[in-house]
């Protein structure tokens, strides 16, 4: 074998190593803390040319305990703090809820289209689960039979709730709602969904009207769907639309902040939404953090305290790197406080969430990893975690054993040419 072979396969092993089992974690997209203070996260990631979804558990003291991964999974927490799991397994789901030790207390399987998402959960054991899923973009819509028209000219989102007994069968499955995406105003494009209790939807979005943006809020009864949607501002205030949160009194957060954001260190405006779905009557704040050049994500408190969260893109006092995050506490006596929180980090978005103890949690993706931080409720560090995965290494010797395979046979086809020109 030439010297230059055994530098080339040497080059190959290492690029099918690296590249074929290197998993490089992208993005944490939510973050929740179930009644016991565990923590789960949910995220996306690539693996090679692939990519997924994964959740992974820690416990009260940050260290790792599992991660699951799924084409599709759905994170989320219920009025009494556990944490529901929904992923996609083949043709249905695997629901499971987790208990103390971050262990399945339940673990139910049940069914669902592929072309359906996962969006809320709702129920118990006792009584059955109750799965809100979306699609978009139906190939056939009802009332046109034809397929490639369809494709191109209709934009919704179809919402549905899928009732399922105590055994995971199914029961019925009905339509809740429909929001059309591309209306004549202005393309819809929708930030998130929460379903209450009683059943009833409510999704966030913003409306694009000529490079200008209307925040558009979707309030849905389990009678008729979605109702007109309500808009939250005008198009000439340029509002973004951001998350979704409810309270144990059945009130809806909704949250925008200004797409006229300049950078410059000033306070970027925002506005926070109140909804009280009993009279249908929707409040409206509008409010600035001193600071702040980006408004991240509001959250309720077990306690119904309120949570908005800010960020100045620039390292704190005393940190080489990083940004400082900013959150607003409204109190129970409408007083609102400010702190501010170093972050040795430069990728945080905004993701947070908040204990029963009040403290506060932030999380966002990190080169092949995630940083993790909690703070007590005087908004102090009590700790701060990295992790990087480094799951590639014990799978070198498939690398190695797939190159052998492919490149065997090209070497020793060349070793044979070599020896018949007598070389």
């Amino acid at each position: 074998m030439l010297k230059r072979e055994v530098v080339l396969l040497v080059i190959l092993v290492a690029f099918i190593t690296v590249y074929a089992n290197l998993e490089v974690h992208r993005e944490i997209v939510d973050l929740t803390v179930d009644r016991y203070q565990n923590i789960y996260l949910k995220g996306t990631a690539k693996w090679g040319l692939g990519a997924y979804q994964f959740v992974t558990m820690l416990k009260p003291d940050a260290k790792l305990s599992w991660t699951r991964r799924s084409s599709d999974i759905y994170l989320g927490k219920d009025e009494h703090g556990i944490v529901t799991m929904v992923q996609r397994q083949e043709n249905g789901l695997l629901l499971q809820q987790y208990n103390r030790e971050g262990k399945p207390s339940v673990s139910q399987a049940l069914s669902l289209p592929k072309a359906w998402t996962v969006a809320g959960v709702r129920g118990t054991p006792q009584q059955g689960f109750t799965i809100l899923s979306k699609q978009s973009d139906p190939a056939v819509p009802v009332g046109d039979t034809g397929r490639q028209r369809s494709r191109k000219l209709v934009r919704h989102l179809w919402y549905s709730l899928s009732e399922h007994d105590r055994a995971g069968t199914l029961q019925r499955r009905r339509a809740v709602g429909v929001i059309r995406l591309d209306t004549p105003a202005g393309k819809v494009s929708l930030s998130g969904q929460a379903l209450d209790e009683a059943g009833h939807l409510y999704v966030l979005g913003h409306r694009v009207q000529r490079e200008r943006f209307e925040l558009q809020f979707y309030p849905s009864n389990a009678r008729d769907g979605f109702k007109r949607p309500l808009t939250i501002g005008s198009a000439a205030e340029n509002w973004v639309a951001g998350n979704l949160a409810l309270d144990s009194r059945g009130r809806i957060y909704l949250l925008g902040s200004s797409a006229n954001a300049s950078g410059n260190g000033a306070a970027v405006p925002a506005v926070l939404g109140i909804y009280q779905p009993a009279d249908e009557r929707l409040e409206v704040r509008r409010f600035q953090i001193p600071g702040a050049q980006r408004i991240g994500r509001v959250a309720v408190s077990p306690a119904d305290r309120l949570y908005i969260s800010g960020v100045v893109p620039s390292p704190a006092p005393g940190t080489k790197r990083g940004v400082t995050g900013l959150i607003l506490q409204s109190t129970p006596d409408g007083a609102d406080r400010i702190q501010k929180l170093a972050i040795a980090s430069s990728s945080w978005q905004g993701l947070f969430t908040v204990d029963g103890q009040e403290c506060v949690y932030l999380a966002g993706g990190e080169g092949r990893g995630f940083f993790l931080a909690k703070y007590d409720p005087a908004q102090r560090r009590i700790w701060h975690k990295q992790y990087l995965n480094s799951s590639w290494l014990p799978n070198v010797p498939i690398a190695l054993l797939v190159l052998a395979i492919v490149f065997g046979p090209l070497l020793q086809g060349r070793e044979r040419k070599t020896r018949a020109l007598g070389a």
